[in-house]
């Protein structure tokens, strides 16, 4: 009954194409849903008093409604990946600022935000985070649309933090402290995307180049 009703009808097949099939995707969901109503997601193991604590919370708020608060989170998030999806094409094939290279480039970006399983390795924190990357994206294409040439003024004010991020991958042997760093710049770079490409939309943190600049300095100390 839980599955039945946490799961997105396969008439919505769209949201998530080209993301995972009907069958493992509503799989992925539903176990995101329970993990996140638990919180037991991966590495994290609540003691026995937690659990229950979280049982009785669950009883008091009820599973069902939480559940599919959680659910219409996703194809919120789902639908906003549609819809800057399907500017993207609208774009090009008007040949509206929208060359098949960027148009190319910026389905990258989308499918490097919602890439196959990403329900395995988020939150629901995470999860907002990305429906508002992906919002300042549609915002950034329709203006690109109107106006190439500042589009590419406003993306060289990205490019050299960019460049820094791909220069610095967390790597296999990171501990804790360096993987918590990189992931805190690399948080900052996206936010910062929002700064300057769609400001009406709001960053989850302050961000300016002068904080990115410092943050990398902290980057630099943790990888020598």
């Amino acid at each position: 009954a839980v599955a039945k009703d946490f799961q997105i009808p396969s008439s919505y097949w769209a949201l998530y194409q080209g993301i995972d099939n009907h069958q493992d995707f509503n799989r992925r969901l539903i176990d995101f849903i329970m993990a996140e109503i638990f919180q037991v997601r991966k590495g994290v193991i609540p003691d026995s008093r937690e659990f229950e604590d979280k049982i009785l919370e669950v009883k008091a708020q009820g599973l069902y409604p939480r559940g599919r608060e959680i659910r219409g989170k996703v194809m919120e998030l789902l639908r906003e990946r549609c819809a800057v999806l399907d500017y993207i094409g609208e774009a090009e094939k008007k040949g509206r600022g929208m060359d098949a290279q960027k148009a190319r480039e910026f389905r990258d970006r989308v499918a490097q935000l919602l890439p196959p399983r990403f329900l395995d390795s988020v939150s629901l924190e995470e999860l907002e985070c990305l429906f508002r990357y992906l919002k300042a994206l549609r915002i950034r294409i329709e203006r690109r649309v109107q106006d190439p040439s500042r589009d590419k003024a406003k993306e060289n004010r990205i490019i050299p933090f960019l460049a820094r991020l791909e220069s610095c991958p967390v790597p296999e042997q990171a501990d804790p402290e360096q993987r918590r760093i990189i992931n805190e710049y690399r948080r900052m770079v996206e936010e910062f995307r929002i700064a300057v490409f769609a400001p009406e939309v709001r960053t989850g943190l302050p961000v300016s180049e002068k904080r990115l600049e410092s943050k990398w300095k902290e980057v630099i100390s943790y990888i020598k």
